[in-house]
């Protein structure tokens, strides 16, 4: 089963702000390849995501980060590893409709690769890894 169909074809940004979790105001940029992975509140399968171990996405070999349009206080969230954003005006800029759902960007021209949604961690980790 794949979670993709082709991307639709729009810019995204090149680079990114939000707030994290503790309430720091954070500014980067897209690495050349950028996981993003759009998550939301009560929502199992993101809760899922989240509660992957650290080392669950090692080998895919490239930045991710989980982004919310709202901080939660649900321990998924709070409690979770990975890096984690709070930017409703990202996932605007992104162009995502409705989490969860996932985004492999190329942060040196700022399109978006591939995208669709997540089945499950090893569903993910499969449809990201033939990408890159």
């Amino acid at each position: 089963m794949h979670s993709f169909d082709a991307p639709r074809a729009r810019q995204v940004p090149t680079s990114f702000g939000g707030i994290t979790p503790d309430g720091k105001p954070v500014s980067d940029t897209f690495a050349p390849r950028h996981l993003v992975i759009a998550v939301k509140e009560s929502c199992d399968g993101c809760a899922e995501l989240l509660e992957a171990s650290y080392g669950t996405y090692d080998k895919l070999g490239i930045e991710i980060l989980f982004l919310a349009g709202a901080h939660s206080n649900e321990t998924a969230w709070l409690d979770s590893s990975h890096t984690r954003l709070v930017s409703p005006e990202l996932l605007t800029a992104l162009d995502v409709r409705w989490p969860p759902f996932w985004m492999l960007i190329d942060g040196t021209n700022g399109t978006v690769i591939a995208e669709g949604v997540p089945f499950g961690v090893a569903h993910l980790i499969n449809e990201v890894v033939a990408f890159l």
